[in-house]
């Protein structure tokens, strides 16, 4: 279904919006905005639903991981895709994820409660 770069341009179009991206960063439960990223594609004529498109997304972020690990560590020519300058728009600004219990460790050396705070 996600065939055409048009629709894929279109989907990192609606996904690299500020608001979507605020929305994805501030929650975990992020089924609700998928399903808005879903009603903005049908918007602009692509029919997907919010499940089409967090699959997607997903795998395009897993393209983008694997290419940018692999510069990293290939002496090698750069891989790219035909996305990735868009794709590093959107996640080249990001630190790698850490769980959050081993940044709750990293941070003190007291061992962390099951909420990841420190105990005191």
């Amino acid at each position: 279904p996600w065939s055409g770069p048009s629709v894929v341009i279109a989907l990192i179009t609606i996904w690299a919006d500020g608001n979507i991206q605020a929305q994805l960063e501030g929650t975990r439960w992020n089924k609700a905005v998928f399903l808005r990223i879903g009603e903005k594609m049908w918007s602009e004529g692509f029919h997907r639903t919010g499940d089409q498109c967090r699959i997607k997304i997903k795998a395009l972020r897993q393209e983008y991981k694997k290419i940018t690990d692999n510069n990293k560590t290939s002496g090698r020519a750069r891989k790219t895709c035909k996305f990735y300058d868009r794709l590093n728009d959107i996640l080249g600004h990001r630190p790698a994820s850490v769980p959050h219990h081993l940044v709750a460790i990293g941070a003190s050396n007291s061992s962390p409660t099951p909420e990841g705070k420190k105990k005191t």
